[in-house]
Formats: C-alpha cells, structure tokens, sequence
C-alpha cells in the first residue's frame, strides 16, 4: 500500500518526493506546494474565528453561561468570555432569573456568576425575581435566592424570607437576611433557633438577634452564652454587647449563679461592654481559683 506521507526518492543533487498518490514532485517544486497551501488556507482561519466569534446580543443564556464561565486558554475563547460576561450582566434580571434557577445544579458558577450580576442590579430590578425564586422546589435555588436578597434593602413587605423560616433546610439563611434587614417581626420566631440542633443555624440567630437590636432576646442570648460550643458562645457574646446597657442587668443577674464556661463568657462580654457596674463583680474574680477565669477578669478590668 502506498504511504499516505510523502517520502523522499534519492535521484541525485535534485531529490524528488513521491506523494501518497504517486505524483513525482521535485524538492524545489513540494516546497512550493507547501507555502502555497498555508498562504491559501491563512485567510480561511481567519474566516472561520470570526465565524466562531459569539454573538452576545443573539445567544441563548444558556450558551452565555458556557462561555462565560469556561477556562479560556486561547485568544479566541479569551474573547468569547469577555463578550459573555458583557452580555449575561447586560440581560440584568432576565440573567438573574437564569442563574439563580439553575443553582440546583453542580457547578458553583451558576451561583458565583448570578451574585455578580446581583450586585450590579437595583433592588426593583432584582428583589421580585429572588422572592419568586424562594418558591423553588429546588432548595439550592431557595438558599441562594434568600441569600442574595440579603445584598438589598429589607422591602416593605418580608413576607417571602419570614416563610423560608418554616423551610428545615433554607431557614439558616432566611435567619441571616432577616437579621441584615432588621426584622423586628421576625424575632419570636428566630430566637427558638438558639436551641437548633445545628450549630451553624445557632450562630446565625445569634448573630441576626443583634442585628436586629430588639430587647426581646436579651434573657435568650444570655442562656446562649452557656451554649457547648464556643463559635455560638461568641456570637451570644458580641450581639449583648451590641446591646448594650439593656443586656448588662441581665448579665449581672446571670452572674451570680454562672459557672465555668457559662461565667467566663459573661465576664468576657461585660469586659467588652466596658460596663461600670460591673467593675465589682469583676474584682472579686480577680483572685479566682481557676486559672482561666482569674486571666478573663484581668484582662477585661483594664
């Protein structure tokens, strides 16, 4: 069978080639052949990028969101990237809708890409499309779309996040938009959250109740210091002391009977407080007996 490649047939000072067809082509005459192949097909790769060049404006979103988010690792996909990224954030809320729709899906681009392009809209914009999309069956969606809602100014009516708190697996988030939004509202139902079963979703109500600032969980937040874990004990600790003076009789009052863990927290947070009434009952834990109470109460009297 004849070799598909040209080979070179030795024929003196001038060498011939024989081509896979069995054409007889001198060396001088195949290089010439060669060059004027690549001068022809030159113009047609520069025919077939910018057939390849994408069309921001015409693209469906979802052929958008693969270029957008694809590795680019030539010129041409570099460019098809940026045009992407243009058209997507130039769709605003249609591209929101999309993005936070798919967030069920396994890849995290979806969610990155939709809160950039959250960031960019106003709330009348973005907030109707979110509240819509906590009504998801997909509880992705639900959790990213409570989520972003939080980058916006709480609306007039919260209804939509307050639901979410009913959601087993959504309501860490709604806890923490709510508190970004100050939901006064939403306090008698948040403050059961100190006593979840998962730590993270304790860290959140304690952090959304002094946000929100309402005196209502101040008794509530004190038992939180006594919490096993200490993520929530701190997060218990800062929101009383953002509370400030409504929180330290309450401490005071926890202090008397507080042991261990418990009491130490509440030495911390008076500390941090910089509360004057509570410059005695630090002093008589100065001599304490356990070291680490003894270390908190200097500390904190300075």
């Amino acid at each position: 069978m004849t070799s598909r490649s040209p080979r070179f047939v030795p024929s003196g000072p001038s060498e011939e080639i024989v081509t896979s067809r069995g054409f007889l082509l001198r060396r001088t005459e195949w290089r010439h052949t060669a060059i004027g192949f690549f001068l022809a097909v030159l113009p047609l790769s520069g025919r077939w990028a910018r057939a390849n060049e994408l069309d921001g404006a015409q693209a469906p979103l979802e052929t958008l969101f693969f270029h957008a988010q694809r590795y680019a690792t030539t010129p041409e996909k570099k460019a098809n990237k940026k045009r992407a990224r243009e058209a997507l954030f130039a769709r605003k809320s249609e591209a929101l809708a999309y993005l936070v729709s798919q967030a069920y899906v396994s890849n995290l681009w979806y969610g990155i890409l939709a809160e950039q392009v959250a960031r960019e809209l106003k709330p009348d914009e973005a907030v109707p499309v979110l509240e819509q999309k906590t009504k998801s069956q997909h509880v992705p969606v639900r959790k990213l779309a409570a989520f972003l809602l939080g980058l916006y100014p709480a609306p007039a009516d919260s209804t939509a996040v307050l639901t979410l708190l009913s959601d087993n697996e959504v309501a860490r988030v709604a806890i923490r938009t709510l508190g970004k939004w100050r939901v006064r509202e939403a306090v008698p139902r948040i403050i059961p959250f100190l006593r979840a079963t998962d730590e993270r979703c304790r860290i959140a109500a304690a952090n959304a109740l002094g946000e929100i600032g309402d005196q209502r969980a101040v008794p509530h937040l004190v038992e939180a210091l006594h919490d096993p874990y200490f993520t929530v004990r701190r997060a218990a600790g800062r929101s009383l002391a953002a509370l400030g003076e409504p929180a330290e009789q309450a401490l005071l009052d926890a202090l008397r009977t507080a042991r261990g863990a418990w009491e130490r927290e509440i030495v911390r947070t008076l500390g941090e407080m910089k509360a004057q009434r509570a410059v005695g009952a630090l002093s008589e834990r100065l001599t304490a007996d356990e070291n680490g109470l003894r270390e908190d109460a200097v500390r904190h009297s300075a």
